[in-house]
């Protein structure tokens, strides 16, 4: 098993529906969060509120994409090959955020897709 990997967001990123972890000084440990809004009561913008110090994203990996109804049907050295009715997904092994997604056999996405978020973002275009 792989270790998780982790990054900070930029505050371009956060978007409804955007998933993180804030670290709580509470607990002591980190919380799942989604960012459910743009804006509080008030109308005032809630990224203000965030302190980027304490979030964190994990990085794409192979249980996110299964997360998202993805079968993993094949695998070589290199890749993952994962589908889902007629949406074919190549993972890179060693570059987990690397991706090629097909529908039908048509090229819809290659390039890197950071988070779980993001994946879900580029299958609800190409749906």
């Amino acid at each position: 098993m792989t270790e998780t990997k982790y990054y900070q967001p930029e505050i371009s990123e956060f978007h409804v529906g955007f998933q993180y972890e804030h670290y709580s000084e509470v607990c002591g440990c980190w919380l799942k969060c989604w960012y459910d809004t743009m804006h509080d009561q008030r109308g005032e913008d809630k990224l203000d509120e965030l302190h980027m110090i304490g979030e964190r994203v994990k990085l794409l990996d192979k249980q996110d994409i299964e997360s998202c109804g993805f079968n993993l049907f094949d695998q070589n050295t290199y890749e993952y090959f994962y589908n889902l009715h007629k949406i074919v997904i190549y993972q890179k092994i060693n570059k987990p955020t690397l991706l090629l997604i097909l529908k039908d056999n048509v090229r819809k996405f290659e390039g890197h897709c950071k988070n779980i978020s993001e994946l879900k973002f580029i299958l609800n275009r190409i749906q």
